[in-house]
């Protein structure tokens, strides 16, 4: 794979390539974005374990057939947003279906937890935000030093001053913002879309 400095196909968003059609590996990088927030979301709205594949599977259909339609606005909101809402109806539908099951009964308690699954634009989740944020971060280690990414995690990630992380890491303070912002570039070029 080409350093984070160079020009690949990678480069264009994430969501323009799924809305092409045909581009597989979009399909691949989307689904290792998404689908441990999808699974964290089956299991936050009472899914059955054995059950969260399953359901997983029916919202990846539903947002391979709309995704040409989908466009990040004020009506629509953000991927990450429209994502949780198709979740949520497909959860709902789920619990509808089940609600015969002694197991797992439709209950006023699973709505509530279905209902603050919602990503408000204004307000998003934070545990969701955090879990796509540190999965998207996984998608892209790889294509970087340990020490760009050592400087990206203590002074990108952690907060700590660019200085202080130059003299843990024996590097010049210009280096370890460097660092940081080459992740950064990376992240918005590959994902920014859908973060």
């Amino acid at each position: 794979m080409p350093s984070a400095g160079e020009s690949d196909p990678t480069s264009a968003s994430l969501l323009e390539r799924l809305q092409e059609g045909g581009d597989q590996d979009a399909w691949v990088r989307f689904d290792k974005l998404y689908r441990p927030l999808i699974l964290y979301w089956c299991r936050e709205g009472g899914v059955h374990a054995a059950d969260h594949l399953d359901v997983c599977q029916d919202v990846f259909l539903k947002v391979q057939r709309a995704i040409g339609k989908f466009t990040a606005d004020r009506e629509q909101g953000s991927l990450r947003g429209w994502l949780s809402r198709i979740t949520r109806n497909r959860i709902a539908d789920y619990h509808r279906d089940r609600k015969n099951c002694p197991e797992v009964p439709l209950t006023a308690d699973i709505a509530d937890r279905l209902a603050r699954l919602d990503v408000d634009e204004e307000s998003p989740k934070p545990t969701s935000a955090r879990l796509l944020l540190e999965r998207a971060l996984e998608l892209v280690r790889g294509d970087f030093t340990a020490n760009t990414w050592q400087a990206f995690l203590l002074h990108g990630r952690d907060g700590r001053p660019a200085p202080e992380v130059a003299g843990l890491l024996g590097i010049t303070a210009l280096a370890v913002r460097q660092a940081r912002a080459r992740v950064l570039r990376r992240l918005r070029a590959e994902f920014g879309n859908v973060l």
